[in-house]
């Protein structure tokens, strides 16, 4: 698989690799990611690795914003998702055989990621730890990524998601009807 951008992806991850060893064999590649909490290091052989230098991370990298002003954490914004979304689809393609030969895609936020994942055509497993809204700003834009969410990827029996938290659940559902 192929995780897309934040360590919220260990848990799923980990719990894959304890609950699902007998099933299938689970290989991961993080690109964009940062473990921002550390928590599943304990499991130093399944460790989230920060992506230091991928095409997927300079893109994600160029475009991120964040407000620096004290206290204001988790304060991030996108710079012109649409832009955005087709460069990120671009750095997957440069990506090669570590995403070409992914049988499923990992996604977290933003969440125009995993609108990327799916246009690649590949199925997307998305684990949310934040709105999938998060990181877009503008009114138009927000509109967008709802209505190609439960138009595409909730639609497509090949995709999953779910989220860290019931209240996220309830946001999504309340902006996406699914």
């Amino acid at each position: 698989g192929l995780e897309c951008k934040v360590g919220v992806m260990a848990e799923p991850i980990s719990a894959m690799r304890r609950l699902l060893a007998d099933e299938f064999d689970l290989s991961v590649v993080f690109r964009g990611t940062a473990d921002y909490c550390g928590f599943h290091n304990q499991l130093d052989e399944h460790r989230v690795r920060k992506d230091r230098s991928s095409a997927v991370r300079e893109v994600y990298d160029r475009f991120r914003r964040k407000e620096l002003a004290q206290n204001k954490s988790h304060r991030d914004w996108l710079d012109e998702p649409t832009r955005f979304l087709s460069e990120f689809g671009a750095a997957l393609a440069e990506e090669g055989e570590d995403f070409s030969a992914a049988d499923v895609t990992l996604c977290s936020e933003p969440g125009l990621a995993c609108l990327a994942l799916h246009d690649a055509g590949k199925p997307v497993i998305g684990y949310l730890g934040v709105h999938i809204a998060f990181m877009v700003v503008d009114d138009a834009d927000q509109l967008s990524l709802y209505r190609r969410f439960r138009d595409e990827l909730a639609a497509d029996p090949r995709s999953t998601f779910a989220t860290v938290a019931p209240y996220i659940s309830m946001q999504m559902y309340y902006h996406t009807g699914v």
